[in-house]
């Protein structure tokens, strides 16, 4: 009934039910799904001046969806969508710079219209103006600035800017010494403003001993409040307390029901552990089977490779696969046994 009505409108030219019919047919919502009505009805309104069916033309033209792709028409696009102040059009008309999509690559201009996105709150922006603090590309390198951009992305839920946030406190990114991340940075966002990642971050510090005195209890009190507010990290590192009894009693079951809450929204390392949970019977009835079909793939992991690598060396879930499970192993290089396996072979 809405696309009818939607439909009315459109036709007497109203430019935001134009839009709106054409996000109907983008998304086969009271409609068939039909890309090149989407795109006609989009036109429509984009040439009314309409900022967001000018970004949905610009789309449609970048990702060739009801048109031919054609970067250069997706900026022009974006372009005038930009001008007008809307967000995901500036951050995408960013990306083009960053990338030398449609437009000649330029880092500066990148980054000012990832700034001006940003600055609006948009996440995925702050989330691409910290990769370019991190790494210098148009402005000076600075991961002070880089980390808290990623820090305003991670707490709008962006999970790009969450990993890049995991990694810097694991030490596998930029140079930025977790400890200066410390709880003083996070105590007061965490308790007066009840912010998930602050939480998270704070209960970090007091399990690693970051800027206060280490303390798993007041750790798993902070990780609990963050992972009860669906932060995958925090759901992660709360099941790890829960495996091994850091600051809370030792609970197999309980810590898999935080892995695979964690797990669910795609946090790889927690997808390996939660595997791992059914490969090794750990707090579940062994399955081997699912255990395999859990560890993520492709995901760099040394742990998840490792694994999927015994599962070959043994046919754990899968035939035996000794050729397979050598590559990997190989790869692994000093990493855990890996050595030890492959003298096995």
């Amino acid at each position: 009934e809405a696309v009818s009505w939607y439909r009315k409108a459109a036709e007497q030219g109203l430019a935001d039910a134009q839009y709106a019919l054409g996000v109907c047919y983008t998304k086969g919502e009271g409609v068939e799904k039909n890309h090149t009505e989407a795109m006609s009805w989009y036109r429509k309104a984009a040439e009314q001046g309409y900022a967001k069916a000018q970004y949905a033309l610009g789309w449609c033209y970048a990702y060739g969806r009801g048109v031919e792709e054609n970067h250069t028409e997706a900026v022009s696009w974006y372009r005038k969508a930009a001008e007008q102040g809307y967000a995901e059009a500036q951050s995408n008309l960013g990306g083009c710079y960053e990338n030398g999509r449609g437009v000649e690559k330029n880092h500066t201009k990148a980054v000012s219209w990832y700034r001006k996105a940003a600055d609006q709150g948009y996440a995925d922006a702050q989330r691409a103006l910290g990769l370019c603090y991190e790494n210098g590309w148009g402005v000076e390198k600075n991961h002070t600035e880089a980390v808290s951009w990623y820090y305003k992305a991670a707490a709008q839920g962006c999970t790009l800017a969450q990993n890049y946030l995991d990694e810097i406190w694991d030490g596998a990114k930029i140079g930025v010494d977790p400890k200066e991340l410390a709880a003083s940075n996070w105590e007061a966002k965490a308790k007066e403003q009840n912010d998930a990642w602050a939480q998270c971050n704070l209960g970090k510090c007091y399990l690693y001993g970051w800027g206060v005195e280490k303390n798993p209890e007041e750790a798993g009190t902070w990780l609990k409040k963050a992972a009860e507010q669906g932060v995958a990290e925090a759901q992660y590192r709360l099941a790890d307390c829960y495996m091994y009894g850091r600051g809370v009693e030792k609970n197999a079951e309980e810590a898999v029901k935080w892995y695979e809450k964690a797990a669910e929204q795609g946090l790889e390392k927690a997808m390996t552990e939660l595997a791992k949970c059914y490969l090794y019977s750990k707090g579940v009835a062994q399955d081997l089977e699912k255990g395999y079909d859990l560890l993520p793939w492709g995901s760099g992991l040394k742990e998840s490779q490792y694994t999927r690598a015994k599962c070959h060396l043994y046919g754990w879930g899968r035939e035996q696969w000794k050729k397979r499970a050598k590559e990997y192993l190989e790869e692994l290089g000093d990493y855990k046994d890996a050595k030890k396996l492959l003298e096995q072979l």
